[in-house]
């Protein structure tokens, strides 16, 4: 018991001169210009000693960059507060908004560092301008890739090949891309015809040309509509028969 008691004292002594010893290394003032960024002579001192603290965090290795802790920005802002010692007007808000760039900072860094083992990363060359003595392309290739370039005679023969091809379509979906929520709120939106309130019939306006014809399929689907609107309004589910029969 009593070598138990004159262990627990020794370590309990230990700790207490550590403390001591922490707490009496005086702190490193330093000093910021109006942007928040640290200067003076601890600047530098800061700036490491706030890498250090953000290393602890991320890992060496690029393929385990895990989350960091959600509390990451009061521990590092109470660890760098024990040994640094800031102006008042400037604590907290100026310097915990730099903690993100420095985290990406130091990922950038080692992210390039394993990348580009040299120290470098190599950039590219710069255009310049076609000078005589240049190799000259192929007269076979440019035969090649002309006929792909958009030429007004290209352009001609797109229009009209699109516009046989609108021509041939029988049934003209003016939807589009454009959802059907969308285009519902288009048509009460415009004011160029009147829009009838019925989702039925709102559907139906949706499918009708610039010449005002519609397909007879979307006819029918919409007289099968309307029969299952009238139905449920009588009280009854209408069958598929029954709406036949009430369109012959």
């Amino acid at each position: 018991m009593e070598r138990q008691e004159n262990i627990s004292s020794q370590s309990a002594s230990m700790t207490q001169s550590r403390t001591i010893c922490t707490t009496s290394k005086p702190k490193r003032f330093v000093n910021l210009n109006l942007a928040g960024v640290p200067i003076g002579d601890n600047a530098s001192k800061f700036s490491t000693r706030a890498g250090d603290f953000i290393r602890i965090h991320i890992p060496v290795n690029k393929s385990d960059w895990r989350l960091v802790p959600i509390n990451r920005n009061n521990d590092l802002w109470n660890a760098l507060m024990n040994e640094f010692e800031f102006p008042v007007d400037h604590v907290n808000s100026i310097i915990e908004s730099m903690f993100p760039n420095m985290y990406r900072r130091y990922k950038s860094d080692l992210r390039d560092s394993i990348r580009y083992p040299l120290g470098r990363r190599p950039r590219k060359a710069p255009k310049r301008k076609a000078v005589e003595g240049d190799e000259v392309v192929d007269e076979e290739v440019v035969q090649d890739v002309q006929p792909f370039e958009l030429t007004p005679e290209v352009w001609e023969a797109a229009k009209s090949k699109n516009k046989a091809t609108r021509e041939a379509n029988r049934i003209r979906h003016t939807t589009g891309r454009c959802s059907y929520n969308n285009k519902k709120y288009k048509l009460d939106e415009s004011g160029i015809k009147v829009v009838p309130p019925s989702t039925t019939d709102k559907w139906l306006l949706g499918h009708e040309g610039s010449d005002g014809s519609v397909h007879p399929s979307a006819v029918e689907k919409h007289n099968w509509m309307r029969c299952l609107e009238e139905s449920e309004k009588r009280g009854f589910v209408a069958t598929h028969l029954m709406c036949r029969r009430s369109r012959v």
